[in-house]
């Protein structure tokens, strides 16, 4: 095992292991996350191969954020279902949501409902919140025809790729976020917070120290939030937070043009101070994960396993019915 372990560091694209049944290689030649395992027998059982390996799949997880699993024969939302239960993780419940998802099974989510056109930028599932999720795992149901890779982005990679002089100052000052819950312009109040009164809102947003003001029938929020943390597992400091993709600078310009301000904005990000985080700013963190950036294509069955801290993800902009599900934990 450590052998392999070692190989992992020197790999470009090749096997790390190959035998009949397993071959594992590094799916970036440039950057050593995720990690590919794949079949080669027909029928060969995922559950019962991570029982049997599991000090690879934890030391690989540590070290390398992300785990793709491939011709494994999981092809539907039932067997995702049962795979995912198969492996005792405690789920999450999906809530203070940003995004038009639905679920599919118990536990398991459309990764998005947004328009196959649209570019949705790199984060972390939920690093605005007090109780991010810890793993996600995504399946690949149906490829797209052309497009809609899920790239991949590792956190620690990003922070270091940071200008010192913007790193610091989101050290000492954290993001500040705000967000104008209105259906006119994104999902309404008792979907983002999964409750059917304002009172079941202010008592969410209370327990979240949120700071809430309704204006009729828009909800105004705003909250603080740090912008690098330390993972909790290898202690390593890791950019963690949604002060890129809560951005103005992240919304396009047809959609800007429809607002008669910044107040109108969905969602908006500051330092903690409540300075504003300059368009340079914006474009080198961009950068910052640019140059920390794998995607590879989606293939019927593909498992994708995710340590949400370390590793941050996207998704391009596609062609066909791509469905990619995912379960939070």
């Amino acid at each position: 095992m450590k052998n392999n372990l070692e190989k992992l560091k020197i790999a470009k694209a090749v096997p790390i292991q190959d035998n009949s049944l397993i071959e594992i290689k590094r799916v970036s030649e440039r950057l050593d996350f995720p990690i590919l395992v794949q079949s080669n027998m027909s029928g060969l059982n995922l559950e019962q191969w991570i029982n049997n390996n599991k000090i690879f799949c934890d030391e690989s997880m540590k070290k390398h954020g992300a785990i793709l699993f491939r011709n494994f024969n999981i092809n539907s939302v039932e067997d995702f279902t049962q795979f995912v239960k198969s492996l005792g993780l405690q789920a999450q419940k999906y809530t203070n949501r940003t995004s038009p998802r639905y679920s599919v099974a118990e536990n398991v989510y459309t990764s998005t409902t947004q328009p196959k056109t649209e570019i949705i930028h790199f984060h972390s599932e939920n690093s605005y919140s007090q109780t991010p999720p810890d793993k996600l795992i995504f399946c690949c149901i149906v490829p797209a025809i052309s497009g809609g890779e899920t790239p991949l982005a590792n956190n620690k990679l990003v922070l270091n790729n940071i200008p010192e002089s913007i790193k610091n100052k989101f050290r000492n000052l954290g993001v500040l976020y705000k967000r104008r819950v209105s259906e006119q312009l994104g999902l309404g109040w008792k979907e983002i917070f999964q409750v059917s009164t304002r009172e079941e809102v202010e008592e969410q947003c209370r327990k979240n120290d949120i700071e809430f003001n309704w204006l009729g029938d828009i909800l105004d929020l705003s909250w603080k939030g740090p912008a690098i943390v330390k993972h909790a597992v290898t202690n390593d400091e890791i950019w963690f937070n949604h002060a890129f993709f809560f951005n103005k600078f992240s919304y396009s310009e047809d959609f800007l043009s429809i607002l008669d301000s910044d107040e109108d904005l969905p969602f908006s990000t500051f330092y903690g101070d409540g300075t504003s985080i300059s368009k340079v700013e914006y474009d080198l963190i961009k950068k910052a994960y640019d140059n920390s950036r794998v995607e590879f294509p989606w293939k019927k069955g593909d498992i994708l396993m995710v340590d949400n801290y370390l590793i941050s993800h996207a998704r391009n902009s596609y062609d066909g019915e791509r469905q990619i599900v995912v379960s939070i934990f």
